[in-house]
């Protein structure tokens, strides 16, 4: 708990982080300080890896999809592709501009109507986070603010992390299997919606759309040498190495 404290103090007191993610980090700090159930639900979250599945070929998911390609408001660091079923069709996105820690969507695509059954969709959102954000840590203060059941996740790398949760919303629950990336001080959400009614026969095809999506221009935004703070297994802030910038611990 004494780690948490300190990083809470860490991340407060340095200017890596953008208003709304400070205000996002000191409620999620002051969740788990305050609530020991809440720091084990932290820690939880990345436990138990993504599970895989895989019963779709690349060879077979190449034949059936079409990849799309899209550089939201011109913007670089949000250019991406992805591959889906070439029988999903490319919704409207309803974002004009990229804010601070609100999400704006910049793609939307929608799978065939189902028969007595809700259609699978995708939705690719991102928001501006700030320099050294980690990709861990928004993960896990968007499922703990939001209330979400995880059910597994795994983490590619400091700015690449896989979830799938469980989600409802308007009385239908779905599964959803999510990539949170960072990209030139930007969080990116690729999020693929499906109902639970159709996961044992779509679970596989959801994977192999997922694990499709890329950014396609890496931009790195680190102004400076940093040193790195680590709690936990959780996530980590940097700091430049400089001697401007000072790490405030707990000394009690």
């Amino acid at each position: 708990m004494n780690q948490l404290k300190t990083a809470y103090k860490g991340v407060v007191s340095m200017g890596y982080f953008t208003r709304g993610w400070i205000m996002t980090l000191i409620i999620l700090f002051a969740t788990v300080l305050h609530h020991p159930a809440a720091a084990n639900s932290f820690v939880d979250i990345f436990s138990k890896e993504i599970p895989v599945f895989d019963k779709i070929s690349d060879e077979e998911f190449n034949t059936l999809a079409r990849t799309y390609k899209a550089v939201p408001f011109d913007d670089k660091s949000l250019a991406y592709e992805i591959k889906l079923p070439k029988i999903w069709k490319e919704g409207k996105s309803f974002g004009y501009s990229i804010s601070e820690g609100i999400f704006t969507d910049i793609g939307r695509y929608t799978g065939p109507i189902k028969f007595n059954k809700e259609s699978s969709y995708v939705v690719i959102k991102a928001m501006q986070i700030g320099l050294q954000a980690s990709a861990k840590i928004m993960a896990a203060s968007t499922f703990m603010t939001n209330g979400f059941t995880v059910q597994g996740a795994t983490a590619h790398s400091r700015n690449h992390i896989e979830t799938l949760h469980v989600e409802v919303i308007k009385g239908e629950t779905y599964i959803v299997r999510s990539l949170f990336l960072i990209n030139g001080g930007r969080l990116i959400v690729m999020a693929y919606y499906l109902p639970q009614s159709s996961w044992m026969d779509e679970r596989d095809l959801q994977y192999r759309v997922v694990e499709s999506f890329k950014l396609q221009n890496e931009i790195s935004t680190k102004i400076t040498d940093t040193k790195q703070y680590d709690f936990w297994d959780i996530a980590s802030v940097g700091y430049p190495k400089n001697g401007s910038w000072n790490l405030a611990t707990n000394k009690a």
